[in-house]
């Protein structure tokens, strides 16, 4: 009877070459082709410079902080705070940077509860800063901002009744006061649809 046959013994490389051939594949299979039809290398992306959060100028204060938090129990119990209400129910964060005319629009008008007469998403209608594009289109208003007389546009668009107040107009300041007044007492809602500005700054709304 003829001896069964057997495989021939596996080669066993030694320990050194082993870790040649395995360091030349891996440096193989990170050669890029050279010569005329060679890609060039892609050169390393530099990253974006960016920042979180910014730290409030003097004139203002952080409503968190103890002296925010006092001013807003003062004016609570001053009865000017009755439109914090409906309004802080409709705060948004904008949608870019550039969007803050747009985002205050959007809160005015949903504390208002004005009907948009459009759809949003689904069976809703309501306002985001994608409807209000009737006088002017997004993609611009993403380069530049509205000024605070393209943002009253925009909403007289939406059927609200707009006053633009100046701060920098001789007693616009005082005037703008007293409507702030007027309106924080009152409070918002209901559909009336008032709308007030201040108009001290230029490409934005606040």
């Amino acid at each position: 009877r003829a001896a069964p046959s057997h495989p021939p013994p596996a080669t066993t490389l030694p320990r050194a070459a082993l870790l040649v051939q395995l360091a030349a594949a891996a440096a193989a299979s990170h050669m890029q082709p050279t010569g005329a039809g060679a890609a060039a290398p892609a050169a390393a992306a530099r990253p974006m410079p960016s920042f979180y959060k910014r730290t409030l100028p003097p004139t203002c204060i952080a409503l968190a902080s103890p002296r925010g938090r006092q001013l807003f129990r003062e004016a609570l119990a001053g009865s000017y705070m009755e439109a914090w209400f409906p309004l802080s129910e409709q705060l948004v964060t904008q949608a870019d940077p550039a969007f803050c005319g747009l985002s205050s629009g959007v809160v005015a008008l949903n504390a208002l509860q004005v009907d948009p007469r459009q759809q949003w998403k689904g069976v809703w209608r309501w306002y985001d800063e994608a409807t209000l594009d009737c006088c002017f289109p997004l993609d611009e208003i993403r380069q530049r901002g509205v000024t605070m007389e393209q943002l009253a546009s925009l909403l007289r668009c939406q059927g609200a009744e707009t006053t633009v107040v100046h701060a920098e107009d001789p007693d616009g300041y005082e005037e703008f006061r007293e409507r702030v007044k007027e309106v924080c007492g009152s409070g918002v809602g209901g559909g009336d649809g008032h709308v007030d500005g201040d108009g001290g700054g230029g490409g934005g709304g606040g």
